[in-house]
């Protein structure tokens, strides 16, 4: 089922890459593809642009619904010298929530406290339920110097839609 169609405003000029269906390696080489026809682009932005790219698919697939569900997809913008990752994908109602919590948190947190909190993170050890150390948010908003957006919908009972936008 595309999921997609509620967020076709996304879609205009200032679009350099759209994909809706399952997360492959291919999918990361298809984008690469995408950017590396925009020469333009300043080297630092390209690289954090990868490891915000990255991050974001792997939320995607750490936190997608069950297979049959909403389809996940993935929009990239670029407009004047800022590159816009936003991506969308089904997941547990519970796990949807917490992570807009968490962005809002980090959001609120200015970059002293990213530092101490990201460092905090690495020296804790631990790990979350999906297996990560609960790095790539803190990471993203790190490397981005803007703030995380989070949008979530819900979809059926116990399942939502989250779509995040990192701003590069």
């Amino acid at each position: 089922m595309k999921a997609f169609d509620q967020y076709r405003d996304l879609l205009d000029e200032h679009t350099v890459f759209f994909y809706s269906g399952a997360v492959t390696e291919g999918l990361v080489t298809a984008v690469s593809e995408a950017m590396n026809r925009d020469a333009a682009e300043p080297v630092v932005n390209l690289k954090r642009f990868y490891f915000v790219l990255v991050e974001c698919l792997q939320n995607v697939i750490h936190h997608a619904g069950a297979p049959g569900g909403l389809e996940p997809f993935l929009v990239v913008r670029k407009e004047g010298s800022d590159l816009t990752l936003v991506t969308g994908n089904e997941t547990e109602s519970g796990q949807a929530h917490a992570m807009e919590k968490r962005i809002s948190e980090i959001n609120s947190m200015d970059p002293g406290d990213l530092r101490e909190t990201y460092l905090g993170q690495l020296r804790d050890e631990g790990f979350t339920q999906k297996g990560g150390a609960g790095l790539g948010l803190l990471a993203m908003a790190r490397k981005t110097r803007h703030p995380l957006g989070c949008r979530v919908t819900e979809t059926k009972e116990d399942k939502s839609y989250m779509v995040l936008t990192v701003k590069i």
